[in-house]
C-alpha cells in the first residue's frame, strides 16, 4: 500500500496540472472568440515572428503597404481575430492592418474660441472653419484634414468611412500652419 501512495499523488498532481492548463486554454480562447488576444495561444517571439515575416513579404509583393501595427504589444490589442477548428487543430486568423504610410501621424482636436487681438483693442478674432480634427507629421509631405471627428480605436485611425483625403504640405491651410509653425 505505501508504494502507491507516492504513485496515486503524482497521477493526481498530473491531473490537477493538466486540468489548470486546459481551464486556461479555454479561458484564452474564449477571450479570442470576443476579441482580446492573449499570449498564452501565441507566445510573444511567436508573435514577433509572424510580424516580421508578414512585413518581409509585404516588402517583396506590395512594397507600398506597411504594417500599421508597428509593436509586438500593440499587436495583441488587435481585436478583430477569428478562431476556427478543424479536428483537433484549432486556428487563429488575426487581420492586421495595413497602411501605404511609413510615418505616425498625431492626431490634432481643433478647439475654436475668440482671441484678444495683441494690441489690447477692443475687438477679438475667431477661427472660422469646419474642421474638427487634423493629423500631423512634422517630417510627412501631406496631412489631413477631418470634418467630422474621426474613429479611433486602439491608438489606430480608422480610415475606413473617412472621406476627408491626404493633403500635400504645400497646400494652404490656417489649421496645419499651428503645428508647423510650433516645430519650426
Amino acid at each position: 500500500m505505501s508504494e502507491l501512495i507516492p504513485v496515486l499523488t503524482q497521477r493526481a498532481s498530473d491531473y490537477s496540472s493538466a486540468l489548470v492548463h486546459i481551464t486556461e486554454l479555454r479561458l484564452a480562447l474564449l477571450d479570442a472568440i470576443r476579441g482580446r488576444l492573449s499570449t498564452f495561444l501565441i507566445r510573444h517571439d511567436q508573435m514577433t515572428a509572424a510580424m516580421r515575416g508578414i512585413a518581409a513579404e509585404l516588402g517583396s509583393t506590395v512594397p507600398n503597404l506597411h504594417l500599421a501595427t508597428r509593436t509586438t504589444g500593440e499587436a495583441y490589442q488587435l481585436t478583430d481575430i477569428l478562431v476556427s477548428r478543424v479536428g483537433r487543430d484549432v486556428y487563429l486568423t488575426i487581420k492586421f492592418l495595413l497602411t501605404p504610410v511609413t510615418e505616425i501621424f498625431t492626431l490634432y482636436n481643433v478647439l475654436i474660441f475668440p482671441v484678444l487681438m495683441p494690441d489690447a483693442s477692443p475687438h477679438q478674432t475667431q477661427l472660422d472653419s469646419d474642421i474638427r480634427d487634423f493629423a500631423y507629421e512634422p517630417t510627412a509631405d501631406y496631412y489631413v484634414e477631418f470634418r467630422s471627428y474621426p474613429v479611433v480605436k486602439h491608438r489606430m485611425l480608422y480610415m475606413s468611412g473617412v472621406t476627408d483625403t491626404f493633403r500635400h504640405i504645400s497646400d494652404y491651410s490656417c489649421i496645419v500652419e499651428m503645428p508647423r509653425n510650433a516645430f519650426q
